[in-house]
This record gives C-alpha cells, structure tokens and sequence, in this order.
C-alpha cells in the first residue's frame, strides 16, 4: 500500500475532518481514506457514464429484459410551462 503525504493544510480544515471523523467513530487518517475512495470512485463512474454510452447499453439492456419504464400514469413529470410562477424565496426572513 502507498503512503500519502499532505503538507500545508489549513489548521481549520484539520479541525473539521477530525470532528467528521469522530462523528463516523474512524480515525482522521480513516476518514480521508474513505473520502479519497468515495471521491475516486465518483470519478471513475462519472467517466465511464460519459465515455461509455452507458445510458445507451441500459435501454438496450431494458430492452433486452423487457423491462418498459414509468409509464405517464406510473410517474407523472408535471408541465412546469402550465404552473403559475413560484414566489421568490427571501433568505433574509429566517428565524
């Protein structure tokens, strides 16, 4: 396994991954590995989506199965053109 050295952080970011650490009962050095693992792994799906044609091979897959997908009566997706205009939300009115 490989080692892995971060140099210059700021104390306050520290601080914070320990108390995130400490809330999921890991060490410091656990959390940021479970953080590099998540984070890579993102990575790695989110570029085989995009170079893939990975919506593409999941149609044809449900195709394939005989699988359909929601149907309008199943999940309806509302004609936001047709709903009249939402109020702006005023941040500055929090308790």
């Amino acid at each position: 396994m490989a080692t892995l050295t971060i140099r210059r952080l700021d104390d306050e970011v520290v601080d914070k991954l320990k108390y995130i650490a400490k809330e999921h009962n890991r060490s410091a050095e656990a959390e940021v590995r479970s953080i590099l693992e998540d984070y890579t792994a993102g990575l790695l799906v989110q570029r085989e989506i995009e170079t893939t044609g990975f919506y593409a091979q999941l149609r044809e897959f449900m195709k394939h199965e005989g699988i359909e997908g929601f149907t309008e009566d199943e999940f309806h997706i509302p004609d936001r053109a047709a709903d009249a205009q939402r109020p702006p939300i005023d941040l500055d009115d929090r308790p």
